[in-house]
């Protein structure tokens, strides 16, 4: 009886085991292997320049066409920068649809001499060609396109970017 009762506690304790290690690495494989603290993560979820927002806005824009994206929104009035949907020169066409990305950054001045830069990802899952299909990527589930995003931006502004 107690031998059948510790081979069913390690079958269970075993299982549970298998079960957080594979919920763990499917979180790794998900976050793109980046899994970011709550700093970093606030650090990379929008960040504030000391710059003006024309400065900023310009920078923002060149980041996005060397990204190889085709604009399709560019407002320097509102701040708002979006690309269209299958961007990032990434996309593949499968099986006749596409999977690629869209961004969209918002770019509000602060103070006069500062603004605030917040990204916001999406990855076009459509299996129709010409008929997108957008779903949000917060920073949660990959890290990787902020930081990426960010660093890039601050290297183009001149700006170090702090090892992590």
């Amino acid at each position: 009886y107690c031998a059948r009762k510790f081979s069913l506690l390690s079958a269970v304790i075993y299982g549970e085991l298998t079960h957080s290690l594979l919920a763990g690495l499917m979180t790794l494989c998900l976050t793109g292997c980046t899994i970011l603290s709550p700093q970093e993560e606030a650090h990379y979820r929008s960040r504030v320049y000391n710059l003006s927002q024309s400065i900023v806005f310009e920078a923002v824009k060149a980041q996005m066409i060397d990204y190889t994206m085709a604009l399709a929104t560019v407002d320097p009035a509102k701040g708002l920068l979006k690309s269209q949907p299958s961007g990032v020169g990434h996309s593949a066409a499968l099986a006749g649809g596409t999977v690629g990305y869209q961004l969209t950054v918002q770019v509000e001045p602060v103070t006069e001499s500062s603004a605030r830069v917040t990204p916001a990802w999406a990855m076009n899952v459509s299996s129709e060609v010409f008929r997108p299909n957008l779903v949000a990527i917060p920073i949660e589930h990959r890290p990787i396109l902020y930081v990426d995003f960010f660093d890039a931006l601050d290297a183009r502004l001149g700006l170090n970017t702090p090892a992590r």
